[in-house]
């Protein structure tokens, strides 16, 4: 955690890309910070700033996004995790558009279940991952949601059953009016 002061000189307050924070170099992580500082500024260094999962995308054809932490990155923090990967190019979402370069990883801490990092490849994965990072930060404050906590999400609504067909079909339930998570996170490796 930070105050986003100057480590050298503790008079300088920094927020966004100018900052030495644990903060993406984001817009919206900039925000954040600069609320930060503002509120240290005007009523002394009291505030911290503690980062909940960030996702992140690139702008790419198909679109490339993340949330948390690489395989590699867990591997070098001590976790023993457990990987699900698949290819989803014969999944009618992409089949009906002809993409041919489409994926998902999830991460997941062998121990406890922990989710530390997704990543999507393909169309609307820019929006489909603020879901992980959604569920990541539902339990932040006790380290991650589980995987046993995405098996249990039900939704009420069509656009919902929708937007998660995406994760439904790799468990085949696409007919199930209630989709989950779970075999995303099932490990294949």
């Amino acid at each position: 955690m930070t105050s986003c002061r100057a480590p050298v000189i503790p008079t300088v307050y920094a927020a966004g890309d100018t900052a030495d924070t644990n903060g993406l170099p984001l817009t919206p992580v900039a925000g954040f910070e600069s609320h930060i500082v503002a509120s240290n500024l005007l009523e002394g260094n009291h505030k911290q700033t503690k980062y909940p999962a960030q996702p992140t995308v690139g702008i790419t054809i198909p679109p490339l996004a993340m949330v948390a932490i690489t395989e590699q990155q867990a591997k070098d923090q001590g976790y023993e995790v457990k990987v699900k990967f698949d290819k989803i190019d014969d999944w009618y979402s992409y089949k009906r558009t002809n993409e041919s370069h489409t994926a998902y990883k999830t991460i997941i801490n062998k121990e406890n279940g922990q989710l530390l990092g997704a990543h999507v490849l393909g169309s609307k994965s820019e929006e489909l991952i603020n879901l992980f990072a959604m569920a990541m930060n539902q339990k932040h404050e006790s380290r991650g949601i589980k995987e046993n906590d995405l098996t249990r999400i039900r939704h009420t609504h069509q656009i919902s059953r929708i937007w998660f067909s995406f994760y439904c079909r790799a468990a085949k339930c696409y007919m199930n009016p209630f989709p989950s998570f779970h075999n995303l996170l099932v490990t294949n490796k």
